[in-house]
C-alpha cells in the first residue's frame, strides 16, 4: 500500500473526470478497495493526473458501486461485490490434497529405490566388458538392484554364486529400511495433508512402488515381507502426520498427560538401548580390527567391488546394533549355525563378510549377569518418567506402564525388521537375526523391573529429601537434563526445522 505524508494509507479510487451524475451513470463506476479493519496510517498519494494510484499487490476485497451508487455522485441501492474466493465449508479438501499425497508417496519410495538401483546399474556399466557377466544386461542389473532394495523390506534375496549354486540371504540392511521410513515420513510432513483420505492415498502410492519393484525383480512377496512393508509404510505415514500436526489434538486430562509422558520415556529408553548396541558393535570392530582387515584383504576385491562391499556393511551396522542389543537382553542372535548369546558363542562356519570377523571367538560368555547393564540404564531413563509424571501415584504408575509398553513394542519391531528365519534353509545367511518372540518377552520384564526400581528410588529420594540434603544431586540432575535436551534438539537442527 502507498502512504501519504501524514503516514496514513490511501484508499485507491478511480475518480471520474466529470462530476455530472447523469454522465457518470452511463459511463463510469467507482472501484474501491475496502479495508477489513481501519488502518492506523492513512494519507493521499496522487500522480500527475491527480488520481489515486491503485496498489496492484493488494489482495483485499473489491466492492463495485453501481452507477449512481452510494458515493458522492448519487444514491442507489444496487451494489455489486467482488470478493476473493473462500473455501466452502461443505467442500471436501480431499481432491486438492490427493495430488500432493500421491506425489509424497511416489517420490519418497522411488528415491529410496534409486539409492540402491542406480549404484548397481553403474557397477554393471563399469564392468560390462567382464566375461563373468556373460549375457547380463542393464535390465538384469536393475532387477538385482530391486531385489537388494526389497531385502530392506524383509524379502528374501536369492544370490547366484560363481559355481551356479543359489544362496538365500535374509540379512536385512536396517539402515536402508530406516532411510525409506525417513524419506516417506518427511514427504508426508511437507505435503501438509489434513484429510484422512489423503494419507491413505500417500500410503497406497508408496505401496504401488513396492509392487512395481516386485514385478521388476520377478519375485513373489513372502508373508514376512508383506508385514514388514505394511509396518514401514504405516509407521512412516503416521509419523509424517504427527510431525505436520495433522492428527487431532489429544484431550486435556491427567490420564492422557501421564500416558504421553510414559510414551516419550519409552522412546528415550529405546534410544538408550540402541545406543548401547551400537557402542558394543563399534567396540568389537575396533578391538578385532586386525581380523576384520585381514578378511577384507583376503577377498582381493577390485576397487568397485570393494566400495560395494564397504557400503553394504555400513548399511548393516544398524542391524548389528539391534543384534547386540538382543545379546545384552539375553536371547542373543544367530548367524546360520552359529548362536551368539551371553552364555557363549557356538562354533560353526560364518559367511565371508569382513565385519562378522568382529564376533567373539567360540567359547563360554559372561552369562546372564549382562542383563544388569540394560536394567541400570533403563532405571536412569525411567526415573525421569516418574519425576515428570507428578506427585500422584496413579499418574506415575500409568506413565511407567505406558513406558514399558512403548519400549517393548518398538524393540520388538526392530528385532523383527533386523532379520530372521523366513523358511529359507540354504546358505549361511539364510537363518540370521534374533528370535523376535524371545526378545519381546525379555524386553517386557527387563523394562518392568527397571520401572519398579526407578519408582522406588524416586519415591525414596523424595521422602528423604536427598536433593535438599545433598545439593550436588540437584546439580547433577540439572546437568543431565541440559545434556539430554541438547542431544535431543541441537540448535542447528531446530533452526533447520523452523526454516522448513
Amino acid at each position: 500500500m502507498h502512504h501519504g505524508r501524514d503516514g496514513q494509507t490511501s484508499r485507491p479510487r478511480l475518480t471520474p473526470r466529470s462530476t455530472d451524475t447523469a454522465e457518470l451513470d452511463a459511463q463510469e463506476i467507482e472501484v474501491e478497495i475496502l479495508d477489513p479493519a481501519p488502518r492506523a496510517r492513512r494519507g493521499p498519494f496522487r500522480d500527475d493526473d491527480d488520481r489515486d494510484l491503485d496498489d496492484l499487490t493488494d489482495t483485499q476485497a473489491l466492492e463495485l458501486l453501481a452507477p449512481g451508487g452510494t458515493s458522492e455522485h448519487g444514491a442507489s441501492s444496487r451494489r455489486a461485490r467482488v470478493l476473493e474466493p473462500e473455501p466452502s465449508a461443505g467442500r471436501s479438501v480431499l481432491p486438492t490434497e490427493a495430488l500432493r499425497a500421491l506425489r509424497a508417496g511416489l517420490e519418497s519410495v522411488v528415491i529410496s529405490w534409486l539409492l540402491i538401483t542406480v549404484p548397481v546399474i553403474a557397477a554393471y556399466v563399469a564392468t560390462v566388458a567382464s566375461p563373468v557377466l556373460g549375457e547380463a544386461s542393464w535390465l538384469d542389473a536393475a532387477r538385482n538392484g530391486s531385489a537388494g532394495w526389497l531385502l530392506g523390506l524383509g524379502q528374501e534375496m536369492a544370490v547366484l554364486g560363481v559355481d551356479g549354486s543359489t544362496t538365500a540371504v535374509t540379512l536385512a540392511p536396517l539402515a536402508l529400511t530406516l532411510v525409506t521410513c525417513a524419506l516417506l515420513a518427511g514427504s508426508v510432513r511437507r505435503a501438509r495433508l489434513t484429510h484422512p483420505g489423503a494419507f491413505a492415498v500417500a500410503a497406497l502410492a508408496a505401496a504401488g512402488v513396492v509392487v512395481l519393484a516386485y514385478a521388476l525383480a520377478e519375485q513373489t512377496p513372502s508373508p514376512r515381507a508383506v508385514g514388514t512393508t505394511a509396518v514401514v509404510i504405516g509407521v512412516s505415514v503416521l509419523v509424517g502426520a504427527a510431525r505436520s500436526r495433522a492428527l487431532p489434538a489429544l484431550p486435556a486430562s491427567d490420564t492422557v498427560t501421564a500416558a504421553v509422558v510414559g510414551l516419550r520415556g519409552g522412546l528415550r529408553a529405546v534410544t538408550t538401548l540402541v545406543v548401547l548396541g551400537a557402542v558394543t558393535v563399534v567396540g568389537l570392530v575396533l578391538a578385532r580390527s586386525g581380523a576384520v582387515l585381514e578378511l577384507q584383504r583376503a577377498l582381493d576385491a577390485d576397487p568397485l567391488s570393494l566400495v560395494v562391499l564397504v557400503v553394504g556393511q555400513l548399511l548393516a551396522v544398524p542391524t548389528l546394533a539391534v543384534w547386540a542389543l538382543a545379546w545384552w537382553l539375553g536371547p542373543g542372535f544367530s548367524i546360520g549355525m552359529v548362536d551368539v548369546a551371553p552364555s557363549g558363542v557356538a562354533d560353526g562356519p560364518l559367511p565371508v563378510v569382513p565385519i562378522l570377523a568382529a564376533l567373539p571367538e567360540a567359547g563360554p560368555g559372561p552369562g546372564a549377569a549382562v542383563v544388569l547393564v540394560p536394567i541400570a540404564l533403563l532405571t536412569l531413563v525411567l526415573a525421569g518418567v516418574v519425576r515428570r509424571a507428578g506427585a500422584d501415584w496413579r499418574g506415575q504408575v500409568l506413565a511407567l506402564v505406558s513406558a514399558v509398553v512403548a519400549t517393548t513394542a518398538v524393540v520388538t519391531v526392530l528385532a523383527g525388521l533386523s532379520g530372521g528365519v523366513d523358511g529359507a534353509t540354504i546358505g549361511p545367511l539364510a537363518a540370521v537375526g534374533t528370535r523376535t518372540a524371545e526378545v519381546a518377552g525379555t524386553t517386557a520384564w527387563v523394562t518392568a523391573v527397571a520401572a519398579a526400581v526407578a519408582w522406588v528410588l524416586v519415591l525414596g529420594a523424595r521422602r528423604l529429601d536427598l536433593p535438599g540434603r545433598y545439593p550436588v544431586l540437584g546439580d547433577l540432575a540439572a546437568a543431565g537434563r541440559r545434556l539430554r535436551a541438547g542431544l535431543a534438539a541441537p540448535r542447528v537442527l531446530r533452526r533447520f526445522s523452523r526454516r522448513r
